[in-house]
């Protein structure tokens, strides 16, 4: 992936975390980045946006070093415009969503679980409990689907923004 956005002109590089024995991408940013390194933080090994950090990845690693950035290829004579420090707000209020609806959802749950109910009032407080789930799975790397499948499309960020734009009932 990092040699295809190096190719088109975008300033890459990679993320070598060494204790962990972890590499990412890197891509330039305008500003901030990654632990203020100059690069958004690009996971390649599953579905996430750019900048978003998995908190854990397979077998409990959890990144906590300063990665050697390690430059790719030749400097590039005319690049691309970096990754826009508005690209990573947007990232980051959609991952800010996604987090609030899932408080939200633990809230719902905890309400449900210690007060009596009758059921029509149980029912209202389930919808509302489901309604979480709804933004929570709309910034995943899948959706299930109601046949019991899963949808592997991943929502880009302008569809997302435009998304939570028209559903904001969260924030």
């Amino acid at each position: 992936m990092g040699v295809l956005l190096h190719r088109e002109g975008y300033a890459v590089s990679l993320l070598h975390f060494e204790p962990e024995k972890h590499m990412a991408l890197g891509i330039q940013v305008d500003e901030g980045g990654y632990k203020d390194l100059g690069y958004a933080f690009v996971e390649t090994t599953g579905f996430n946006y750019v900048s978003e950090v998995p908190a854990e990845f397979v077998g409990g690693i959890v990144l906590e070093s300063i990665p050697i950035i390690l430059r790719f290829g030749n400097e590039i004579e005319n690049p691309m415009p970096n990754y826009s420090a508005e690209a990573l707000a947007d990232v980051q209020r959609i991952l800010d969503v996604r987090d609030r609806a899932e408080a939200a959802a633990d809230r719902k749950f905890r309400y449900i679980e210690r007060t009596p109910m009758s059921r029509a009032q149980f029912n209202y407080q389930r919808s509302l409990y489901e309604a979480c789930f709804v933004a929570m799975n709309r910034f995943e790397d899948v959706l299930p689907c109601e046949d019991g499948t899963t949808n592997t499309d991943f929502m880009d960020r302008a569809d997302a923004i435009k998304w939570i734009n028209r559903n904001a009932w969260w924030e």
